[in-house]
């Protein structure tokens, strides 16, 4: 039996399961999860051995659906048997009429993963310092941010409505909240886990990157100065195995030791806001942003300003809003503006940019699975492409036309998991 599929009802019991589960990681296997924003490490990989489904519609393919309470834009978060995902109801949901924020109900939802039978739903009220429902925020919401799952319980962030700790029977542990303003778009970095930590960038609501203990929620560092940044950060390893907490924001990308928030090194980077989250791999930092779209490689486990040491190279090429999936040595990518671009991770040479045959916009990432890539657009459907320099598409699956999509895929045992601003659906054989 999985700890995170057990129940205590005793407090203390309660408390000495998520302790084990945090010193002893708790990990159900890379095939049975994607227990974050974009999957394992937000790499966007899905490594699983089961083949992922090509085409489905309403009339076949889909093994359940079920509809959800409220709209949002947060992607499916699968961890062992469950899945768990954000929707928001009462205000912003019509730029028309907007509402009293304090109607704002913000809900978690936990579902069994194979059934899509709802476990528990819980749900919290806005607070004093809930933003304006402006058109850019009604855009994706006020339930962005993907949940962070594993063995010790669910953590979700809802801006300045709250930070999160739940155990896996829906009870809350734990709560921070900011009494302070949020800018631009909204609210959208999601949370990541670290040993015994949960990360959350705060800079859009005027705080810090911080950590907190999972158990207690006692913020355990927390480092300043990070500038305009929508983006989730990333864990990776460098050469020698050691890891590094990124951070990509404006005019920088930082590294940390992600156990004490100690800045280890810092390089020039987009001088423009950031929103995709930077992916890796052997020893290197691939990092988006800015409306000029650049790309920049940074080589991990330098010191100091590497800019001139550990900056490999940057491009006038990449996505201020889509994150890439590293691919065989290559970046691949959808642009917000429905552009297909692939560059050279070598050295940032572009192989391919052209223009997909839709005019929908799309601001889900592109995932990757089973040597296929899924593109999430907002309104032309699910686009499956092979995992090829050329543009070649396998599939455009569309469900509801008329609903907006602003959420990724989870992609789990064979499984593509999607939910849209109305429903939650589970795509592959039943």
């Amino acid at each position: 039996m999985r700890i995170a599929s057990l129940r205590v009802c005793l407090p203390h019991a309660r408390v000495c399961l998520v302790l084990l589960a945090v010193l002893f990681g708790g990990s159900v296997g890379l095939a049975d999860e994607w227990p974050q924003f974009r999957g394992p490490n937000g790499s966007g990989r899905y490594e699983g051995e089961k083949p992922l489904p090509t085409t489905w519609s309403a009339d076949g393919g889909i093994r359940w659906q079920v509809e959800l309470p409220g709209r949002g834009a947060s992607s499916p978060a699968v961890y062992g048997d469950r899945l768990v995902v954000t929707a928001y109801t009462g205000y912003g949901l019509d730029a028309e009429n907007v509402g009293d924020p304090a109607d704002l109900r913000l809900h978690v939802l936990c579902f069994d993963r194979h059934t899509g039978e709802k476990e528990w739903q819980t749900t919290f009220a806005g607070g004093g310092s809930t933003p304006a429902a402006t058109p850019r925020r009604i855009d994706h919401g006020f339930a962005t941010p993907t949940a962070a799952l594993d063995a010790s319980g669910v953590y979700v962030y809802f801006g300045v409505n709250g930070l999160y700790a739940l155990d896996w029977d829906g009870s809350k542990r734990w709560e921070h909240r900011r009494e302070a303003g949020t800018k631009g778009f909204g609210t959208a970095t999601s949370p990541i886990l670290h040993g015994t930590l949960v990360i959350q960038n705060q800079s859009i609501e005027g705080g810090p990157l911080a950590a907190f203990d999972k158990v207690s929620g006692q913020q355990q560092w927390a480092a300043d100065g990070i500038d305009a940044a929508w983006s989730t950060p990333t864990i990776l390893l460098t050469e020698a195995g050691d890891p590094e907490l990124v951070m990509n924001h404006k005019n920088r990308v930082r590294g940390f030791n992600p156990n004490t928030g100690e800045e280890l090194w810092s390089c020039e980077g987009i001088d423009d806001y950031v929103v995709p989250v930077v992916v890796g791999d052997r020893g290197r930092a691939y990092c988006f942003g800015g409306r000029q779209n650049r790309t920049l490689a940074i080589r991990l486990g330098g010191r100091g300003d590497v800019t001139v040491t550990h900056r490999e190279w940057m491009v006038t090429r990449g996505a201020n809003v889509t994150s890439p999936v590293l691919h065989e040595n290559k970046l691949f990518c959808v642009h917000d503006k429905a552009l297909w671009l692939v560059l050279d991770a070598t050295d940032g040479r572009e192989i391919v940019r052209e223009r997909l045959p839709y005019r929908s916009r799309v601001y889900p990432s592109l995932v990757y699975g089973d040597g296929k890539l899924y593109a999430q657009t907002r309104d032309a459907g699910l686009l499956v492409l092979k995992a090829q320099t050329q543009y070649e598409e396998l599939a455009a699956n569309v469900l509801e036309p008329e609903t907006l999509w602003n959420a990724g895929p989870a992609l789990v045992d064979g499984t593509i998991y999607l939910r849209s601003d109305a429903f939650l659906y589970a795509i592959g054989e039943k």
